[in-house]
Order: C-alpha cells, then structure tokens, then sequence
C-alpha cells in the first residue's frame, strides 16, 4: 500500500521538501566574533546588508571592509567618515558568481587566507559554495545578516528560491542572480 502511494512525482516533492529542511537549518545563523584585522567582503543586493557590514568596522581600525557587487552606489548614506578608510569598493560584479570571481581577484592580489563572508541568512550557503569553487584554499567564516522586517510568507518564499537556486548551483548550473 505504500509503495502505491510513493509515486515519482511525490517522492521528488518529498525529497525536495526535507532537502529544503535541511539547507534552512544547516545555514548559518550568528556572526561569530571577528579578529581585531579581519577581511570582510559583503555582499550587495538586500538594504540590510552593508549597514550590517559597517557596523562590524566600528572599533576595530584594522579591519577591512570590501562592498562587491550591484548596488554599491547606494553605500554612502550608511558610511561613517571614520570608517571610509578601511572600505573599497567592487561595482563590476553583477551576479554572485561574479562576486565570487571579484572576491578571488582581490583575495589572491592581497594573499588573503581567510576572510569573513557578509551577506543574508538565505544566500549564505550558495554564496559559499561559489567563493569555494574560487578559492578552495581560503577559510570563510560566515558572518549571516538576518531576515528581520519582514513577514514569515516573504522569508519563506526567499528561503525557497535560494534553495533552488543553490540545487542549481550544486549541478553546476550558474543562475543569473
């Protein structure tokens, strides 16, 4: 009786459902404490997530931050003038794949061994797996922006899409975004 009701379509649906569990719950959920000189490169493409960056900087003179990617022309309202020393800017990368491309150009350029990854909860663990295909040889500490300030169906629907688009990833299909 119940391998009747197993059809295809169902399993598929299930082993999709429990696999999008499981990259919910695996992700990332705190920034752990940075050292006093990390190397944090940020991710744009959400509001949260540059002021999230900064305020990382705030004490620490010899950390650095790098913004990549689309959107970085929006930054300036959020920038200290103390702190504008220690950021550079990326604003060719268009796509995360692209950014995982800027983030090893600078990273190999400075001889980086490890650096700090802020982006969302959400898109950590594609963008992870994108800078790990750049540079196998550099730690990444994640460093996840929450999803606050908005409702449970719009973080759900994100979550949902970025599973997806990290299945793609895992099948070596480069989605656009």
């Amino acid at each position: 009786m119940l391998f009747k009701l197993l059809k295809p379509s169902l399993l598929i649906i299930l082993i999709l459902g429990l696999g999008g569990i499981w990259f919910k719950s695996a992700a990332p959920t705190r920034c752990p404490t940075l050292s006093s000189d990390a190397k944090i490169f940020v991710l744009t493409g959400d509001v949260r997530r540059i002021p999230f960056a900064i305020k990382k900087l705030n004490g620490f003179p010899d950390r650095r931050l790098y913004i990549i990617g689309v959107g970085t022309h929006n930054f300036d309202p959020f920038i200290p003038d103390a702190t504008r020393r220690q950021i550079v800017i990326e604003n060719d990368s268009r796509t995360t794949s692209e950014n995982a491309i800027a983030i090893r150009e600078i990273a190999i350029a400075q001889n980086f061994k490890k650096i700090v990854l802020v982006t969302t909860a959400d898109h950590m663990m594609r963008s992870e797996l994108l800078i790990l295909r750049q540079l196998p040889d550099v730690k990444i500490t994640p460093c996840p922006v929450p999803l606050y300030g908005m409702d449970a169906t719009r973080r759900l629907e994100r979550w949902g899409y970025e599973y997806l688009k990290y299945l793609g990833t895992l099948m070596g299909i480069d989605s656009k975004k």
